[in-house]
């Protein structure tokens, strides 16, 4: 029974942050209306949070008659998340950083050049750093060009981090691979939706979104499609292209998707024309080309950063 109250109990308060989530100002007849939750539990869920600095009350309105109903919003700065985007430039690994709230907004944003072998003594040194000057600080949201297994990074092209364990930072961080947090921000929740990441004289990397939820596998390894051609120079423009091909069609065959979004900084013609091609039977529902992936990187981790908290 208890049990019971509790799921209930957790239930409430999700259906709660979800209202809240936008940074309205709402009173207590309008949240029990938009929850479907009864005015008196709203009451008593509303007095935990206002303890716990969760939610703020809203001082009423001046001039208005009578007594004016409370108002109450989600303090945005209860819980900070750090977002984290690695990736390699000019064979230098760069890190992209944002510290958001609640509402989203951002409070901090920066970019460091790091060389590989200070990787992971360097983020260790900036969570720190980033939890004393900002003791909300609760999330950390990490993407890398690679992936991340039961707690452990197990591949990436920054080879300093294979191995290393999350346990590492102060903070509970979640890591995500770079071309899903990419893909999510495209991702609608009644379709499937796939991003493919060209860099130059590298292998690809590919993100699924089906419905609007990252598909992984089942050891994250969904989209690590360099295993599918190892013997390919992706430094050589005759084998790029013929891999490229074969990628696009198991993609639209396996997949199917409604959507492919391809991230690539400069696509030649006979590349594009190949993408293009899938179009023409129905293989693909639609192709759009991104020139730049690191804003949709950071807001993709942003977003996964929300719902983890909102879910």
């Amino acid at each position: 029974m208890q049990t019971d109250m509790k799921l209930v109990r957790e239930c409430n308060c999700k259906k709660l942050r979800q209202v809240l989530r936008n940074g309205k100002s709402l009173t207590v007849a309008q949240l029990a209306a938009k929850t479907e939750v009864s005015v008196v539990t709203v009451h008593a869920l509303l007095n935990d949070f206002l303890g716990s600095g969760e939610v703020v009350e809203i001082p009423s309105a001046a001039g208005q008659k009578g007594r004016p109903a409370r108002c109450y919003r989600l303090n945005g700065a209860f819980s900070l998340t750090l977002v984290l985007a690695l990736y390699r430039r000019k064979e230098k690994n760069v890190i992209d950083l944002r510290l958001l709230d609640l509402l989203g907004t951002c409070l901090a944003e920066e970019r460091q050049w790091i060389c590989p072998a200070d990787v992971p003594a360097f983020l260790l040194q900036l969570v720190t750093d980033f939890k004393q000057q900002y003791p909300a600080l609760s999330l950390v949201v990490f993407g890398i060009p690679g992936v991340c297994t039961d707690g452990k990074i197990t591949r990436c092209d920054c080879s300093s981090l294979i191995g290393w364990d999350l346990g590492n930072f102060p903070v509970r961080t979640i890591v995500e691979n770079d071309i899903n947090a990419m893909v999510y921000t495209h991702a609608g929740t009644d379709d499937v939706c796939v991003g493919m990441y060209v860099p130059d004289g590298d292998a690809p990397g590919v993100g699924i979104c089906i419905h609007g939820h990252i598909f992984r596998g089942f050891a994250g390894l969904a989209g690590e499609v360099d295993a599918l051609l190892p013997d390919c120079q992706w430094y050589r423009p005759e084998d790029r292209a013929a891999s490229l091909s074969v990628l696009v069609r198991a993609i639209a065959f396996l997949l199917n998707p409604s959507r492919l979004i391809v991230y690539v900084q400069r696509p030649d013609q006979a590349e594009e024309a190949l993408f293009r091609a899938s179009l023409s039977d129905r293989q693909l529902g639609s192709i759009e080309f991104i020139s730049s992936m690191e804003e949709d990187y950071l807001a993709g981790l942003a977003a996964l950063g929300l719902e983890e908290f909102f879910r």
